[in-house]
């Protein structure tokens, strides 16, 4: 691998979310907005019952305000994506130095067991109240 690319590998996504927290205040209400009038789900407005993947949006808006509880109380996928995102980072910029790191587990039981807890998360939250995602 090229010293260029090695560098760009390890300072690029840094450099990028560096740009995103210094545009913060203009990143997040075009965010907000999009929340607000442009994303919607099927599954929801035809039954009425939360989907896997709503919450999504309420999650990631929290934790762009640096609110993990409320990001993870809204969905813990989002949670577990940006960790794994990370991982999955700190691996490719080892492995630009020729390092052998591997922190993600890459096996399929691993991630079916985090598959199933997640479906077991979303049938519960439609049933407890206190589940239920905060606005």
């Amino acid at each position: 691998m090229s010293k260029l690319k090695k560098y760009a590998v390890v300072w690029l996504p840094p450099l990028l979310l560096i740009i995103g927290l210094i545009f913060q205040d203009v990143l997040v209400p075009i965010a907000q907005w999009l929340a607000d009038h442009v994303v919607f789900c099927v599954f929801y407005e035809t039954t009425g019952r939360y989907c896997l993947g709503c919450g999504g949006t309420r999650s990631l808006m929290a934790l762009l305000h640096g609110d993990v509880l409320r990001s993870f109380h809204n969905n813990p996928a989002v949670i577990v994506l940006a960790v794994t995102a990370v991982l999955l980072y700190a691996e490719k910029a080892a492995a630009a130095f020729d390092k052998k790191l591997k922190l993600v587990p890459r096996g399929f039981v691993f991630w079916g067991i985090l598959f199933a807890l997640q479906c077991i998360w979303n049938i519960a939250r439609n049933f407890i109240p206190a589940m239920l995602p905060i606005s």
